[in-house]
């Protein structure tokens, strides 16, 4: 993580620090509708921030296979209802990462809250494991199935999701660099790997 200027889970010691500032923006990030995964994404792309090249900068980097011909249709077809597939009643962070963990003796916090919406149960944990996997951890399909959360999930539901969070990532990946981030697209580009190769073992896709 940290070749991509993305910071490790945070201590103890950094939890009395930080956790004040944690709520104040928690109480003004207050939305007064209830938020999915796809309203969540949606306001994502109003609020991104476009390198000061534009349009005209070069793209980031890429994973190095995308879908062949026949998985990017199959994959549109997903798309188009990845919305309803993530619904469900359970609030999710919807953007579980290291950074986002405080790491106590006793308990794991999350925090860093802007997107969270209500979703399936088994959202946060679909959308976290490629970070885990990029730190070292094992395959994502592994966790999943074991993971108590996603007992009971549609197969075809959590397949449909996890379209759309490839997409996200290798998307992202392709765009210019925020200011002052430079590292983030070949953090987003790790993950769409990681993501795409997930999503062609769950569909058998070339």
């Amino acid at each position: 993580m940290a070749e991509f200027g993305i910071a490790p889970p945070r201590r103890n010691a950094q939890l009395s620090r930080g956790g004040k500032a944690d709520q104040q923006r928690r109480g003004r990030r207050r939305r007064r509708r209830t938020r999915t995964p796809a309203s969540a994404a949606r306001d994502r792309r109003a609020n991104r921030v476009v390198g000061p090249a534009g349009r005209g900068a070069s793209p980031g980097r890429t994973p190095a296979r995308r879908p062949g011909h026949r998985g990017r249709h199959a994959a549109g077809r997903l798309l188009a209802r990845w919305g309803a597939a993530a619904e469900g009643e359970a609030l999710v962070h919807a953007d579980l990462r290291a950074d986002n963990l405080l790491l106590t003796p006793d308990r794991v916090v999350v925090v860093d809250w802007p997107w969270a919406c209500v979703a399936a149960p088994w959202f946060d944990l679909l959308s976290m494991l490629p970070s885990v996997r990029l730190q070292g951890g094992p395959p994502p399909e592994a966790l999943f199935e074991d993971h108590p959360v996603a007992r009971g999930a549609d197969r075809h539901d959590v397949t449909t999701a996890l379209a759309a969070l490839t997409g996200f990532f290798v998307w992202n990946a392709r765009q210019p660099a925020p200011p002052g981030l430079p590292a983030l697209r070949a953090f987003q580009a790790a993950h769409g790997e990681i993501a795409l190769e997930w999503l062609r073992m769950r569909t058998g896709w070339e």
